[in-house]
């Protein structure tokens, strides 16, 4: 759906986001934004599996459970 954001970020960043043309790429710009995504983590936990949390280290978010 953004391939050219995609390759943007890719070009700027290094970072490949492995944009898939089905899935939702949800860029968190701020600590708010990163706040919604742990939730969603968080609340989620059967879902996991569709979800990928991509970082420079690619690690998961911490849980607050």
């Amino acid at each position: 759906m953004f391939p050219d954001l995609a390759a943007n970020l890719h070009d700027e960043t290094g970072m490949d986001v492995e944009l898939e043309r089905t899935s939702l790429l949800f860029l968190m710009y701020d600590e708010h934004d990163k706040v919604f995504a742990r939730a969603l983590w968080d609340d989620y936990p059967q879902q996991r599996s569709r979800f990928e949390w991509l970082t420079p280290r690619r690690s998961p978010p911490p849980s607050r459970r």
